[in-house]
């Protein structure tokens, strides 16, 4: 997990915005979240449940199967991010991350706070690597 200051947008937030961040500690490499679900059951699963909206065109919970240099390049390409803009504040903003602990998914979204435990047995079905205790 990594913190960053970051402005407070609507003055609900503390200013400093937690990032996960998913390494694979065998190999050193980046997990994302469909290198470890079905992300069509973990979708839908999650639309079932609220925690997202089916169709949203602006899908925050793509950040979580992206990496941020995907991500930027997305967003220059869209005219999102210019020059002069703060890359890590529109991210933390607008993108999802994760972070898996004891036995939890735990999503992480706008600026760190509206975090969601999602414990693995109600997820189990989707998942597509051995389960984390």
């Amino acid at each position: 997990m990594y913190s960053i200051q970051v402005k407070d947008f609507d003055r609900n937030y503390d200013g400093v915005a937690d990032l996960g961040v998913t390494i694979n500690l065998q190999s050193g490499e980046r997990v994302l979240l469909d290198d470890l679900f079905d992300m069509n059951g973990l979708l839908t699963w999650m639309y079932a449940c609220g925690r997202y909206k089916e169709n949203d065109h602006l899908l925050p919970v793509l950040g979580l199967s992206v990496t941020e240099k995907d991500i930027l390049t997305h967003e220059a390409q869209e005219g999102v991010y210019h020059e002069g803009k703060d890359f890590l504040e529109h991210y933390v903003y607008q993108w999802d991350t994760f972070y898996l602990y004891k036995g939890k998914l735990v999503t992480k979204g706008k600026m760190g706070i509206f975090d969601f435990e999602i414990p693995l047995p109600e997820i189990y079905e989707y998942l597509e690597v051995d389960p984390w205790y």
